[in-house]
């Protein structure tokens, strides 16, 4: 529900969610303030800050520990932090903020499963190792991030298929658009029909609905007659689809919305059972990261709740992120420029480690 700047991933997703974005937009998309998680505990956990219109990078504790110097930085993720210089080309540095990978890609996507989707000059995508080492060589018209082992890629073709990180494709080129995989499958359209497939490409069902999205959590959002369930990676309807908005789950919660039954509309939270648990009350509701997401409801600030709804604090900023290693960015300013905004962090309790700055 929060929007992410940076990009790269050009993410299949919105291909498919395009025809529902006036409604699905309030949730579907991540934002700038999103941090991504690391899952070696030994490796470096930086924060990127900005300071006088650069930026740098804080620990945990809020101490700057890499000086204010780039265009432009990304959350770290296996141990390298991703930044951009000002003659735009991305690279990546590591703790000490020393180039590891050397500023000369158009774009890259943060480290995932030990390897980084990157954009040559020449508009090609193509994997690099963290020693910035190209393991596929750099030969799609479009290329995402390793999930479960396979990655989509777009061929000359301009359709889609699924290579493993040897490069080879073993799902072949052949779908309109493809989603990643999660928990075990992938939803992709092939002649205009949308389907289920395995890891082996073979189809598991088809559509009977008039759409159907990403999986998460065993479970992806479907759609019938304007209304949203959903349904798990056999198929089988688990939760009617009676919801005028529906996410997907994160932490074992979606945002969810009667909408129409309760206008104007308000969200509250449902488990995997389609029951609110978090009762329909907030004006903007966003996914949780550990344990923790933020609300707004009509003449307060954003509130800081946990999974039982309790609130954890009142924050007087214009976005929250995801929470990443105990902490959330925070945002001050218009999305618009995203330039011209303050920048802070916050912890789980919703107190200030950095204070919001430019």
């Amino acid at each position: 529900m929060v929007i992410r700047e940076d990009n790269m991933q050009k993410q299949n997703y919105f291909l498919l969610l395009i025809r529902k974005l006036s409604i699905l937009i309030l949730i579907a998309m991540m934002s700038s303030c999103s941090l991504v998680k690391t899952n070696a505990q030994d490796e470096a956990v930086l924060f990127p800050v900005k300071v006088d219109g650069k930026y740098g990078y804080i620990n945990r504790e809020g101490q700057l520990v890499i000086k204010p110097s780039f265009k432009k930085a990304m959350a770290f993720s296996d141990g390298l932090g991703k930044v951009e210089m000002d003659n735009e080309k991305w690279g990546f540095v590591d703790a000490k903020g020393e180039f590891v990978i050397d500023p000369i890609f158009e774009s890259a996507d943060y480290f995932r499963e030990g390897l980084s989707v990157v954009e040559t000059i020449e508009g090609k995508y193509g994997y690099i190792d963290k020693n910035g080492e190209f393991v596929i060589p750099p030969q799609y018209e479009y290329a995402d991030s390793f999930y479960e082992g396979l990655a989509s890629v777009e061929c000359e073709s301009g359709k889609y298929g699924f290579i493993n990180k040897q490069g080879e494709i073993v799902i072949p080129c052949q779908y309109d658009w493809a989603l990643n995989f999660s928990d075990g499958v992938a939803v992709v359209e092939k002649n205009e029909k949308e389907i289920v497939i395995n890891r082996q490409g073979i189809t598991l069902f088809k559509s009977k609905w008039d759409g159907i999205y990403h999986f998460s959590e065993g479970l992806a959002t479907i759609e019938i007659n304007g209304k949203y369930g959903y349904i798990n990676t056999k198929g089988k309807i688990v939760i009617e689809p009676k919801f005028w908005l529906a996410d997907d789950f994160i932490e074992g919660l979606a945002v969810a919305s009667m909408g129409e039954d309760n206008y104007p509309e308000v969200y509250g939270y449902i488990n995997n059972k389609g029951e609110f648990v978090i009762k329909q009350q907030f004006i903007k509701a966003y996914r949780f990261s550990e344990g923790r997401t933020d609300v707004a409801i009509p003449g307060r600030g954003r509130l800081l709740i946990d999974k039982s709804g309790n609130i954890i604090a009142e924050i007087e900023v214009d976005g929250i992120g995801s929470f990443s290693h105990g902490l959330a960015e925070v945002m001050i300013g218009d999305r618009v420029r995203m330039h011209e905004n303050l920048i802070g962090y916050i912890d789980r309790n919703g107190e200030y480690v950095w204070e919001p700055r430019k």
